[in-house]
């Protein structure tokens, strides 16, 4: 089972970084993005991805770390430290090893590469 998950992330890793389709969705989106930046809804995503931010992200760690230990049981931090420290290490390494470029016109300049995506990976880690 592990190596048939295994095998279907590495297909999944395969298509994102080289697949022309994805790529080019990806430029598209990106490009028509840019154009809504008139019209004010690109301040409502920026509220959203803002929420996955490194400093949000540690807050809720740490509330969550105080909430545990108030309702004793403290255990219950150690996965969660466990899960985002360990996610957050997979990504960055994840992004050195596949090192996929940003779009070109970007609404939010990012210094490190897109894949895999350390919004959606820290979100599981915490909900999870």
């Amino acid at each position: 089972m592990n190596i048939y998950i295994l095998a279907l992330f590495a297909g999944l890793v395969e298509d994102v970084v080289n697949a022309d389709s994805i790529v080019t969705t990806d430029f598209f989106v990106s490009q028509h993005m840019s154009v809504l930046g008139e019209f004010g809804i690109i301040d409502f995503f920026i509220l959203i991805t803002s929420s996955g931010s490194t400093p949000v992200t540690c807050l809720i760690i740490l509330l969550t770390a105080i909430l545990c230990v108030l309702v004793r049981q403290p255990y219950i931090v150690i996965g969660l430290l466990v899960s985002t420290i360990g996610s957050t290490a997979f990504t960055f390494l994840s992004k050195m090893a596949f090192q996929r470029a940003r779009p070109i016109d970007i609404l939010l300049m990012e210094h490190i590469y897109s894949f895999p995506s350390g919004h959606a990976t820290i979100s599981i880690a915490l909900l999870g």
